[in-house]
């Protein structure tokens, strides 16, 4: 009986605090205050990730014998599926970025609270035991869940949500590379493709403060940085432009390798057989190159100190010698295998994402092309490996992210230069664009969506989904039987005063839609149009919109078969009509209440 009263009573303090707070704090101070504890929150979810992964990494297996490279990528992968079926199991389909704007989109941003820790611990056990895939996407669901359930503890609603998972992720990709310019521009690239500058302030103040907590917990020694790039050379420039060219290539060769070993890896519907199969294929990869083994920026780190005898020593290539053909070989080997191996550690039942494998991808890719442009241009010693190193980082990453900026101030802030500027601009555009050319649909959305409604979402899902089609449909249906003559369709029309009509069965199932604008056209274009029944007349809708659309679908399909009104189904039942125009309407409504989230 106590426990119940104190539950109560506690119910009563937190309605209180809630329903009260705008009497003691405005929103813009409440909005910055909250920012500051969504950043702290989320940076020490990344700081602690950062920290276990960067310890296994450079430590926790260096006693292992070679075969343990083989087999703790499968007990990784068997250990999260079990986690996933018996522990976390809320949590359980839930993917990375796609998955946080997809809650963005479908749910109301709304992530379940178990994403604030499950990810965090399938991620560790996925990336530390030799999962080849990324840290970041783990962090990144960790800082959009905990910005999302800290707007939903304070009862704020959708826009707000929306805000706050936008700050949890500009915190995490800031504590993981103390690199807050580039945290805030990902997560107004990728996460909010549309902000105002009122939006800007909050994620500006969780990236701050992101970076802060990171320097202070974690250090230099652990933070991912680069020292060593120099400015470039006027002559550089036209073979930066075949570099962006190549780059633009290995990211489409990126998006098909994680596309294909998707497909493939759902061929096996047994969810244990699909991780040992995964496992087994990716335990194969690591075996024959270790520095695949976990993030992979280790080995980026060894390349840029010049210890390349460690990228390839107790590997499958450990009997070549360092001429640069051999050199060659093995890093074409590792950029062609890192994508392959972090696709096969998500689609197998691993946790983990494509941020950081494109990142490293791009920076193996980077000293390919330098040894090629050795070899085969005359006066190379001008090139410098280091800066081609972090060109091909920024490059990759943009090409499979779709996020140029992004990957140009990651790349500035991780060297602490901008002495690479001018060419990161120049590299990461162009491979930006050719591979958009092939393929526009980002990575963290690969066999999820079709590139049209990717394309509506990028402009529209901010505003769009705050709206259900629940409030925006026309529920006063007027049925008519397919044989009723057109003189009583157009009595009905005059009498009820409505634009559309429900031509039904006797069963009452949709068969036809009759307009006012069909009847005007047929009294000018028919002599004996009085005889005619609404069956001779009536038009087959070309679509429907289901009860349960999202709205950006619905101004789809609306937009695709230009029509002005479509039928609203609900299981294949009739329940009212949607116009173009209540859609239109709505959405106007959406943007002038949305122009300003801090106002008190």
């Amino acid at each position: 009986m106590l426990s119940l009263q104190g539950m109560k009573r506690f119910q009563r303090l937190y309605l209180n605090l809630v329903n009260r707070r705008k009497d003691y704090i405005g929103n813009r101070a409440f909005m910055v205050l909250l920012a500051i504890q969504v950043g702290f929150l989320a940076a020490l979810a990344a700081v602690f990730l950062k920290y276990v992964i960067h310890f296994i990494e450079t430590d926790g297996i260096d006693f292992l014998p070679q075969i343990m490279y083989f087999f703790f990528p499968t007990i990784g992968i068997l250990i999260v599926v079990s986690l996933y079926g018996r522990v976390f199991k809320s949590a359980a389909g839930f993917h990375g970025i796609g998955g946080v704007l997809d809650s963005i989109r479908k749910h109301s941003s709304i992530l379940h609270y178990t994403l604030m820790y499950a990810q965090m611990i399938t991620g560790a056990i996925t990336i530390g035991l030799g999962g080849s895939s990324g840290l970041e996407s783990p962090t990144v669901v960790t800082g959009s869940a905990i910005g999302s359930n800290s707007a939903r503890f304070f009862r704020l609603n959708y826009k707000f949500r929306t805000l706050f998972i936008g700050c949890g992720t500009a915190a995490t990709i800031s504590a993981i590379f103390n690199a807050p310019i580039a945290g805030v521009i990902f997560a107004t690239e990728v996460i909010l493709p549309q902000f105002s500058a009122t939006i800007f302030i909050p994620i500006l103040i969780s990236a701050a403060t992101g970076a802060f907590f990171s320097e202070l917990f974690l250090g230099d020694h652990v933070l991912f940085r680069i020292e060593g790039a120099v400015p470039f050379t006027l002559p550089e420039f036209p073979l930066l432009i075949v570099m962006g060219i190549f780059c633009g290539f290995l990211s489409l060769y990126y998006t098909k390798i994680f596309a294909l070993s998707k497909f493939m890896l759902q061929q096996i519907s047994n969810k244990w057989k699909r991780a040992v199969v995964g496992g087994l294929i990716l335990g194969t990869v690591v075996y024959m190159l270790p520095v695949l083994f976990g993030e992979g920026y280790v080995g980026i780190t060894q390349i840029i100190s010049g210890d390349f005898h460690k990228i390839w020593q107790q590997s499958f290539f450990g009997v070549l010698n360092d001429s640069p053909v051999s050199m060659m070989l093995v890093f074409g080997a590792l950029l062609l295998l890192k994508p392959l191996a972090a696709s096969v550690t998500v689609h197998s039942g691993g946790e983990g994402g494509q941020f950081a494998p494109s990142f490293v991808t791009g920076g193996f890719a980077g000293f390919f092309f330098f040894l090629l442009a050795r070899q085969v241009l005359p006066h190379s010693e001008i090139l410098h490996p280091t800066n081609y190193i972090l060109l091909g980082m920024g490059a990759v990453l943009a090409g499979v992210m779709h996020s140029p900026l992004t990957g140009i101030f990651l790349v500035a802030e991780v060297t602490e230069s901008y002495d690479l500027l001018v060419g990161l601009m120049m590299v990461t555009a162009i491979s930006f664009f050719t591979k958009i050319y092939f393929d526009r649909v980002p990575i963290h959305f690969k066999g999820s969506k079709s590139a049209a409604e990717i394309e509506t979402t990028k402009h529209e899902f901010i505003s769009l989904n705050n709206l259900k089609v629940s409030d925006i449909i026309d529920r006063s249906i007027v049925r008519i039987a397919p044989e009723t003559p057109v003189t009583t369709v157009m009595e009905m029309l005059t009498r009820d005063e409505v634009k559309v009509m429900a031509v039904c069965d006797q069963e009452r199932k949709l068969i036809g839609l009759l307009s006012d604008h069909q009847l005007r056209k047929l009294g000018r274009h028919s002599e004996n149009w009085m005889q005619l029944q609404a069956k001779d007349i009536m038009v087959i809708p070309a679509t429907w919109i289901d009860f349960r659309d999202q709205m950006d679908l619905v101004v789809y399909k609306f937009d695709t078969y230009n029509v002005d009104y479509l039928p609203v189904l609900n299981k294949g039942t009739l329940i009212g009509f949607v116009s173009r125009m209540s859609v239109l309407a709505s959405f106007r409504e959406s943007l002038k209440t949305s122009t300003d989230l801090l106002g008190d």
